[in-house]
């Protein structure tokens, strides 16, 4: 659809973002794992399956809520596992805790209500109705038809490590920590067993010498770990997953990405949701990497009870996940929602941000810094989707001058009256009879010219007049009708 529109449409499609389809993200900050040798425990980096993160923003204060998921063979060799990952604040700002499901949103391109609207706006009941006089006993046909389809501050580092908030749940052992410099966070975590690898030693310390805090999330005993966690699947896979909350102030929304870069060249397709239209004001630029951002709208109702979201698929969700979801939500939903947290409730229409990138791990020389504020793309669409008369306007000048060329040529066989033929089909916002008349004017002239008289015979020009009229009329109805039916999809 997109493509036949485009080629009607350049002028508004170029406008236009279109959505970009991308995979769950992997691995924003870095985890580690540790494993025992006959002689020694050395600490590598766990590959993680995916991972997703979904962030709120409101007022200058953050939540993001990060999930990985790690493949359960990639656990069985391990005795402890350690993840880190970055926060702009100072860490008596920030609160932490685990959670045992992330919300996830879907819905589709927000480009699309342009279409949606032009495809039900009562200019077309002009472009195939009132352009085309003799069309007007089809009204009731078409009107049936028509009515059917409507159907980032500085941290606090004057202390060498500081221990702000601890939350523990699911085997999962959860704090927010400060460090005076990379040595006393190194010097830390020896101190609970942990050891961050020499080679991701330099990024840890870059965050610590301007300000970062961290959220620093562990599993001390990984057996008891895999014999107590729920092993998840999908399809043949069979996975852990680990979900984390930060929530801190940030002048700008903020996402991790600079740790992930110890993954070398690795491909990590990442993934980001963001609630609202926002614009990337700081990404990675390093080689072979995309980072692109699609603007999307719930399709329906997110629905919230004692089960998932999905249509028609509610597995048993624990009121503590239900409470973290109304709590993550809660600008959104409102406060009255809060006593009832087993009934149902809407995001209905909500507007969100997918930011995508992919690459080698190895270019991320940067973190993610997004503005709260929507593109100037945005006001485009908005535009359109408030005057969608506009999009079908172009559509039907389109449609109308191609016709003129197609009929003009079929009937004159004259490349050099291309020109005419166009204004000739360009003439028929002014009703079918302003080309008709037009044509016949002209081949009036043609006639002259290549024959050297006034075409005489007067039924040879009723007989000519009506095959353009009806050769003209039924091409252009038929053109029509194709793109209504696409825009209508």
């Amino acid at each position: 659809m997109r493509t036949l529109l485009v080629v009607i449409t350049w002028l508004i499609a170029a406008m236009m973002a279109l959505p970009l389809i991308a995979a769950p993200a992997m691995a924003d900050g870095m985890s580690w794992k540790i494993k025992t040798t006959s002689n020694s425990e050395v600490w590598s980096h766990v590959q993680e399956r995916s991972q997703f993160s979904i962030i709120n923003f409101n007022d200058g204060y953050e939540k993001m809520i990060i999930s990985i998921q790690v493949a359960e063979s990639e656990l069985q060799t391990g005795t402890r596992m350690f993840w880190l990952f970055p926060i702009p604040s100072a860490p008596q700002n920030v609160s932490v805790d685990l959670v045992s499901d992330v919300p996830r949103l879907e819905g589709s391109p927000y480009s699309d209500k342009i279409w949606k609207a032009a495809s039900s706006d009562l200019m077309w009941y002009y472009c195939v109705l009132g352009s085309q006089l003799w069309t007007l006993i089809l009204a009731p046909v078409f009107a049936i038809k028509y009515t059917m389809v409507l159907g980032v501050g500085g941290g606090d580092s004057s202390q060498h490590v500081g221990v702000f908030e601890v939350a523990e749940k699911y085997g999962l052992h959860s704090e927010v920590i400060s460090a005076g410099s990379a040595s006393d966070l190194q010097t830390y975590l020896a101190s609970q067993g942990i050891a961050i690898p020499s080679d991701d030693q330099s990024i840890v310390s870059d965050y610590i010498s301007s300000g970062f805090s961290f959220v620093s999330t562990r599993i001390d005993n990984l057996n008891d770990f895999r014999n107590k966690a729920t092993v998840r699947t999908d399809g043949p896979d069979r996975y852990y997953m680990m979900g984390v909350e930060a929530d801190f102030p940030s002048d700008e929304i903020f996402f991790p990405l600079k740790l992930t870069s110890a993954y070398g060249d690795s491909d990590i397709p990442i993934t980001v949701q963001v609630l609202d239209f926002v614009d990337i004001s700081t990404r990675p630029n390093g080689p072979s990497l995309s980072v692109g951002a699609g603007y999307n709208e719930i399709d329906g109702r997110y629905v919230l009870r004692d089960s998932h979201y999905q249509y028609g698929y509610y597995p048993v969700r624990s009121s503590e996940s239900v409470n973290q979801t109304l709590a993550f939500f809660e600008e959104q939903i409102g406060t009255d929602w809060t006593s009832h947290p087993t009934d149902s409730y809407s995001l209905w229409k909500e507007r969100f941000t997918e930011i995508h990138i992919d690459g080698r791990a190895s270019s991320l020389n940067s973190d993610l810094l997004i503005s709260d504020n929507p593109p100037s793309s945005i006001a485009t669409m908005d535009f359109f989707i408030a005057n969608p008369w506009l999009i079908v306007l172009i559509i039907f000048i389109s449609i109308s001058t191609i016709t003129g060329l197609i009929v003009g040529y079929h009937l004159d066989r004259n490349k050099k009256h291309v020109p005419q033929y166009l204004v000739i089909g360009l003439s028929n916002i002014l009703t079918v009879l302003a080309p008709t008349l037009l044509y016949m004017n002209q081949h009036a002239w043609w006639h002259e010219e290549r024959y050297g008289e006034v075409p005489q015979d007067k039924e040879a020009l009723k007989k000519i007049r009506r095959k353009f009229f009806w050769t003209y009329t039924i091409t252009f109805m038929f053109f029509t009708f194709i793109a209504w039916g696409f825009v209508s999809l």
